[in-house]
């Protein structure tokens, strides 16, 4: 499928690290970040899905990709529209032991799958009811795209879009 491309950007130098890594062949899971919420509360799986995919369409970061072939130095491409990876799961009626396990074994499955660089996004999002009052969000991503400070800029914006139905 041909994505459209709204714009161009050259690469930092701590992405030209990264990539460099990258296509050294780093092993799974090198420069793949991933942030958990846990939700001691009820959570609408539609509308915290919409508050990403409206994330997505607000922030350029989270619509790039790389390229490196056939160019004269590595780019970052911003897509203009991109497809969220989401998966919601439901657990809530297993044993708490058995649920944080398999959490835990689905998070080191997610970090080892890794990205694709040149297919955006390079972030997952996946929803885990884990009990009637307990909800953990897992996000994915590669640290190519964010820093540090950004990680907690775009919970803090995911957040405020998040409108619970009823």
């Amino acid at each position: 499928m041909n994505q459209a491309i709204d714009s161009f950007c050259h690469l930092s130098p701590i992405q030209q690290g990264m990539l460099f890594h990258y296509l050294g062949g780093a092993d799974a899971g090198v420069d793949i970040e991933q942030i958990t919420v846990d939700y001691p509360e009820p959570v609408d799986a539609a509308a915290i899905r919409a508050a990403w995919e409206a994330e997505i369409g607000r922030q350029p970061v989270l619509r790039t990709a790389f390229r490196w072939k056939d160019v004269l130095a590595p780019l970052q491409e911003i897509h203009s529209r991109v497809e969220l990876e989401w998966t919601a799961y439901d657990w809530s009626s297993q044993p708490e032991e058995e649920s944080e396990r398999a959490f835990e074994a689905h998070a080191q499955q997610d970090r080892n799958r890794g990205f694709d660089l040149v297919a955006p996004p390079l972030m997952r999002v996946a929803l885990f009811r884990l009990g009637t009052e307990h909800y953990r969000m897992l996000w994915t991503f590669h640290h190519i795209l964010i820093d540090g400070p950004s990680f907690v800029t775009i919970l803090e914006e995911v957040d405020e879009l998040y409108e619970p139905q009823g």
